[in-house]
C-alpha cells in the first residue's frame, strides 16, 4: 500500500493538534539538518525525490491550491501554484542538497500563508512537511509532536496505556508486529502480520507509525474499534477493544518434562535481565539440562537488555555489530565472562513473524555462532537503532542512526533471520488454504534441500502438551544422540545426523494439515523436482474475461485435461493479483486420474468495501509434494490468466440537514447540534454519524450515533458540544460531520466553521420577539454564512425570534424541532405576529462523482471521464493518482464534466478523488486500475 495518500489530510484535520506556534521553518531545517548530519539511510543523491514528496505533502493539505513545477534549470526553479481560478508563479534557488529542501519547502509553505492561500492555525504544515522528510528516508524515522512526545517516552520505559500491540510499517502498510501477551489485544485475538486497515472510521492507507499510534491511545476504559486484514480472509475482521493500561511481563518460565526447561521472554525491558537470571538459576535448582527459549511474539525493547540475555549462552563469541554513519559508533560487542556459570547445555529457541528488533539480535547470536536451534518461522526484520532528538517547541525528531547486524555480517533489517526448521503454517476454511504469502516462496522447488520445511495447522489455543513447536522441540531435546555428540558449534551436523528421526515427528506434526485434506497422497506418481515433463498433457482452462461485483460471493469455474499417463494429485491452484482481494488464494482441488477431466470452481468472497477495479489475475496449478515431510515442494504444472472488472456498487447518500443552537451557560460555549436525515438508504445497517473535530478545548458529548435499525425514515439525532470560554484562544469554532457507510466504506463529510466572535454576541431574549421580513430570505444551519441551507422564507413573512447575535437572529419553532438563523439586517422588527408562516425546509445533499477510465491512445495512459454534480455549486475536485495530487479543477458549477489522460505505473494504480462544493460537503471516490506492462 502506498506509504503516504490523501487520508494524510485527514488525520491532519481530526488528529488532536498542539496549539504550539512553532516556527514551522525551524522545524522543516532542524529535521533535514538532523538527517543530513545523523541519517544512517539518508543517500545524499535522493534530495530531489524528497523535495517532489515534500511538496505533494503540501497538496495533500489542502484542497484548494496545486503547486506544480514548471520550469527547472541548474540554478533556479520555478513553481505554479495554482487556487481556485487563478495562477501564481514562485521562483525559487534550485536544489543542491537537503538543506537547500528544507529552505525551498519553507518558502512554499511560508508563501502561502502570506497570500492567505491556506489556514494553518495550529502550525501542524511544518510537522507534516517534516515528518514526510523523514518517512521518505526510512519508515521508522518521524516527527513526533508535542502532545505525544511525554507519552512516547513513558512506552519506552515499558507501561503505557492503548491495546498492547506492537505495531511497524511493512511493504508500506500498517502491520501488527506482535501483540504484547495477556493485554486486552492479546485477549481479543490480534495475530503478528495482521494488517490494520482501518481505525475507527479512518482507513489507515498512508498512516505512519506516531499517527496510527495516536488514534490506538487513549484514556484507560474507553473502547476502540479496529478493522483487520488477515491473510486469506476474505473480509475485514472487526475487534472492539477496551483501552487499558500496559504493564508488560517480561518472564515466564517453568519445567517441562524430562529436565526441559522453557523460559518464555514477552518482551526486552530495564528489569528482564534480573529477571531471566532469576528464573534460570531456579530451573537449574529443579535439575534442568537442556533449555527452550521461547521468542515468539517478543517485539523488542532495550538493546543492552538483548547482549546481556545473549551473552549467557556464549563464550569469547561476536553478539552483535552497529554500524552508522557516526564511526564511533561502529561497534563490535563480544560475550563476556560472567560470576555465575553460562548456560552451555542444548538449546533451541522459538521464533515468529512477531519476533523482531532486540529478539533478532538474540536470536541472530544464536544461529550465525551455532550455538543452538532456531525454530518457527521467519522473524519480522526490523533490525534499526533509533535516537529522539528533543527540539524547543516540545516536539522531537525521532531518526534511525544505525542498524545492527548480526554474526557473518547478516543484515537482519528487512531481511529478517530464517529458522533452522520452518514452521509453515496452513488453516482450511470453505475450500480454501489459508496460507501466508511469503511462506509460500518456502515451498518452491528452487529451496535448496538444505533448507527444512513442515507443514501443518496449528491448534487453536496449543497449551504447552499441544503446542507443535513446544513438542517437535522437546523431542529433539529428549534424542539420544544429543548423548553422544554437542549441539553447540556443530549445528549443521546435528540435523544431518537426526534427520531420519525428525522426519519421523514431521510426519506426525503435517498430518494435522493433510489428513483433512481429500484423496491427499503422500507418496504420488508425480516426481518431486524443478520442472515437469508431464506439463504439456496437462491442461488449465479458466475464462479470460470475468465480471465481479463487490460484496457478493463470485464464483469462477474451471476445467483440468490430464491427457498424461501420471495420475495427478495433491493439486492446488493459487491466484496472484495486484488487488489484494484477488491475490494469494489457495484453492485444494484434489486428483485428476489420467486422461481424465476434472471441472472445479473457486469461490471469491468479495467484501462490500473492494472498490471498482480491472485486475489482471494468474492463476498457478501446482502439485504438492510431500513425500519427504522436512521438504514439501509445491510444483509448478500449468498456469492461465483471466481479466476481472470488479464493481462496487454505488451507495446512495441520504440528503441531511443540521442546525446549530447555543445553549444557556454562564463560562461555557455550550451548543446543541441536531442533525436531521431524510430517508436512510435501506441498506443502513452500518451506518454511522459521527462528530469529529481536532479541537482539543472542545468536548463533544454523544460523538457517534448509529443508523443501523433504520431504513427509509427521517431521523433526528443529537449532540452537545462544550467549550471553556476563559481558556479559549481560538477564532473559530471547527469540526466535521461525517456519514460514514461502514458496510461499503463511503462516506462525504461537512465541515463546520463557527466564528467564536459571533458565537459569544448571542443573547437569549427573555421574552420573544417578532419581526417581518424586508425580502425573501434564506434560514441557515449557524450564524455565519458558511452554514447550509435549511430553508427559505418569503418576503412579508413573520416570524418569532427566540435570541440573537450581532448579526443573526435565532428562530426556534414548532415546538423548537426546527432550529434555523436569519441575518437581522433582514428583519423589521414588530409588536406581535398576525399569523404563523411555514417555512420551506431544505435538505442538503453530498456532491455525486461518477468516474470510468478507457483506454487512451499513448503507451501506459488511460482515458478519464468524469461527471461530477452537486445541488449547490460545487468548489473544486482534487484528483490524486498513486498519492500525488495531478489536478485540481476549480468551477462554481453544478454540473462539471471532466476528461484527461493519465500514465499508469506499472502494476496496481489509485485514482482518488475528493469533491467538494460551496457549503463544504466533500464526498470521496476512489477506482484501481492495474498496468499489466511490466
Amino acid at each position: 500500500m502506498i506509504l503516504r495518500n490523501i487520508f494524510l489530510v485527514l488525520i491532519a484535520l481530526f488528529l488532536i493538534l498542539s496549539d504550539s506556534f512553532a516556527n514551522s521553518r525551524k522545524t522543516i531545517e532542524s529535521t533535514a539538518s538532523y538527517v543530513s548530519k545523523n541519517s544512517h539511510f539518508y543517500d545524499k543523491d535522493t534530495y530531489e525525490n524528497i523535495f517532489l514528496k515534500g511538496i505533494d505533502s503540501i497538496n495533500l493539505f489542502s484542497e484548494n491550491i496545486l503547486v506544480e513545477i514548471t520550469r527547472k534549470s541548474r540554478r533556479n526553479l520555478e513553481l505554479a501554484v495554482n487556487i481556485e481560478d487563478k495562477k501564481e508563479i514562485l521562483n525559487l534557488r534550485n536544489n543542491k542538497n537537503i538543506r537547500d529542501v528544507a529552505r525551498n519547502l519553507s518558502l512554499i509553505i511560508e508563501f502561502l500563508k502570506e497570500k492567505n492561500y491556506i489556514e494553518d492555525e495550529n502550525k501542524q504544515l511544518g510537522y507534516i512537511v517534516a515528518n514526510t522528510i523523514l518517512q521518505e528516508i526510512d519508515e521508522y524515522s518521524s516527527i513526533i509532536r508535542p502532545e505525544i512526545l511525554e507519552q512516547f517516552l513513558i512506552e519506552s520505559k515499558g507501561s503505557f496505556g492503548g491495546l498492547g500491540i506492537v505495531i511497524g510499517i511493512r511493504d508500506e502498510r500498517l502491520t501488527i508486529i506482535s501483540p504484547i501477551e495477556d493485554t486486552p489485544a492479546f485477549k481479543a485475538g490480534i495475530k503478528a502480520n495482521d494488517v490494520i486497515q482501518r481505525i475507527e472510521d479512518f482507513d489507515t492507507e498512508g498512516y505512519s507509525l506516531e499517527q496510527a499510534i495516536k488514534l490506538l491511545r487513549g484514556e484507560k476504559g474507553t473502547p476502540v474499534t479496529i478493522y483487520i486484514e488477515r491473510a486469506n480472509i476474505a473480509d475485514l475482521i472487526r475487534f472492539d477493544i477496551t483501552r487499558d493500561i500496559i504493564n508488560i511481563e517480561s518472564i515466564k518460565s517453568r519445567k517441562l518434562k524430562k529436565n526441559i526447561g522453557y523460559i518464555k521472554v514477552n518482551s526486552f525491558q530495564s528489569n528482564t535481565y534480573n529477571q531471566f537470571l532469576e528464573s534460570l538459576r531456579s530451573l537449574r535448582s529443579e535439575g534442568i539440562y537442556s533449555l527452550i527459549l521461547d521468542l515468539r511474539g517478543n517485539p523488542g525493547g532495550l538493546f543492552d537488555q538483548a547482549l546481556k540475555i545473549s551473552n549467557i549462552f556464549l563464550e569469547k563469541k561476536l553478539i552483535v555489530s552497529t554500524k552508522s554513519k557516526n564511526k564511533q559508533m561502529n561497534i563490535n560487542f563480544f560475550s563476556n565472562p560472567l560470576d555465575i556459570p553460562k548456560f552451555d547445555g542444548p538449546l533451541i529457541v522459538l521464533v515468529d513473524g512477531g519476533s523482531a528488533s532486540a529478539s533478532e539480535i538474540v536470536i541472530g547470536a544464536i544461529k550465525n555462532n551455532q550455538r543452538g536451534l532456531i525454530l518457527g518461522e521467519k522473524t519480522f526484520g526490523k533490525g534499526t537503532i533509533q535516537e529522539v532528538y528533543k527540539q524547543d517547541d516540545g516536539s522531537a525528531i525521532k531518526l534511525t542512526i544505525a542498524e545492527y547486524l548480526n554474526p557473518q555480517d547478516y543484515r537482519v533489517h528487512l531481511n529478517g533471520i530464517s529458522p533452522d526448521i520452518n514452521f509453515i503454517s496452513v488453516n482450511q476454511e470453505d475450500g480454501l488454504l489459508l496460507v501466508k504469502k511469503e511462506a509460500f516462496n518456502e515451498l518452491s522447488p528452487d529451496i535448496p534441500d538444505k533448507k527444512l520445511n513442515i507443514i501443518y495447522t496449528p491448534k487453536e489455543d496449543s497449551l504447552d502438551n499441544t503446542d507443535e513447536l513446544i513438542v517437535f522441540s522437546t523431542s529433539i531435546l529428549n534424542s539420544e544422540l544429543l548423548k553422544k555428540i554437542s549441539l553447540e558449534d556443530n549445528v549443521k551436523n546435528f540435523l544431518s545426523l537426526i534427520e531420519n528421526e525428525m522426519s519421523l515427528n514431521a510426519r506426525n506434526v503435517s498430518d494435522s494439515f493433510t489428513n483433512n485434506l481429500k484423496d491427499f497422497r503422500v507418496i504420488s506418481d508425480l516426481k518431486q523436482s524443478k520442472t515437469t515433463s508431464y506439463n504439456k498433457d496437462v491442461s488449465l482452462v479458466i475464462k479470460k474475461n470475468i465480471d465481479f461485483q463487490s460484496g457478493k460471493k463470485e464464483k469462477i469455474i474451471g476445467k483440468i485435461s490430464n491427457d498424461s499417463n501420471i495420475n495427478m494429485t495433491n493439486l492446488i491452484i493459487k491466484s496472484e493479483s495486484a488487488n489484494k482481494s484477488l491475490d494469494n488464494k489457495f484453492f485444494y482441488i484434489g486428483s485428476v486420474e489420467s486422461k481424465d477431466n476434472f471441472t472445479f470452481e473457486m469461490i471469491f468472497d468479495l467484501p462490500n468495501w473492494v472498490e471498482s477495479s480491472k485486475d489482471r489475475v494468474k492463476f498457478t496449478l501446482f502439485h504438492l509434494a510431500m513425500s519427504d515431510p522436512l521438504r514439501p515442494k509445491l510444483v509448478n504444472v500449468k498456469e492461465a490468466s483471466s481479466n476481472i472488472i470488479l464493481q462496487k456498487e454505488e451507495f446512495i447518500f441520504p440528503r441531511f440537514s443540521y442546525s446549530i443552537r447555543p445553549l444557556d451557560s454562564k463560562k461555557l460555549f455550550k451548543l446543541n447540534l441536531d442533525i436531521y436525515v431524510e430517508k436512510t438508504p435501506l441498506d443502513c445497517k452500518k451506518c454511522v454519524i459521527k462528530i469529529l473535530s481536532k479541537d482539543t478545548n472542545l468536548v463533544i458529548k454523544n460523538k457517534t450515533h448509529k443508523l443501523d435499525n433504520i431504513n427509509k425514515k427521517d431521523v433526528e439525532i443529537e449532540s452537545t458540544l462544550t467549550v471553556d470560554t476563559e481558556e479559549y484562544t481560538k477564532n473559530k469554532i471547527g469540526f466535521t460531520i461525517r456519514f460514514h457507510d461502514k458496510n461499503t466504506h463511503s462516506f462525504f463529510d461537512k465541515d463546520v466553521s463557527i466564528s467564536v466572535e459571533e458565537l459569544s454576541s448571542f443573547n437569549r431574549f427573555k421574552k420573544n420577539k417578532f419581526y417581518r421580513l424586508s425580502k425573501n430570505s434564506l434560514l441557515l444551519s449557524e450564524p455565519g454564512s458558511s452554514g447550509i441551507l435549511i430553508g427559505t422564507m418569503k418576503e412579508n413573512d413573520e416570524i418569532e425570534a427566540t435570541g440573537k447575535t450581532n448579526n443573526f437572529v435565532l428562530i426556534e419553532s414548532d415546538n423548537e424541532k426546527t432550529i434555523s438563523w436569519i441575518r437581522n439586517s433582514n428583519l423589521k422588527p414588530l409588536a406581535s405576529i398576525s399569523k404563523s408562516n411555514n417555512i420551506s425546509k431544505h435538505y442538503e445533499e453530498a456532491p455525486k462523482i461518477s468516474v470510468k477510465s478507457s483506454i487512451a491512445d499513448k503507451d501506459n495512459e488511460i482515458r478519464i471521464t468524469s461527471h461530477i454534480k452537486d445541488s449547490t455549486n460545487l468548489k473544486n475536485i482534487n484528483y490524486f493518482l498513486n498519492e500525488k495530487k495531478i489536478r485540481l479543477i476549480s468551477k462554481n458549477e453544478k454540473f462539471i464534466n471532466d476528461s484527461f489522460n493519465i500514465k499508469l505505473k506499472p502494476g496496481r494504480n489509485k485514482l482518488y478523488i475528493i469533491a467538494s462544493d460551496k457549503k463544504d460537503i466533500k464526498t470521496y471516490k476512489e477506482i484501481f486500475i492495474t498496468n499489466n506492462d511490466e
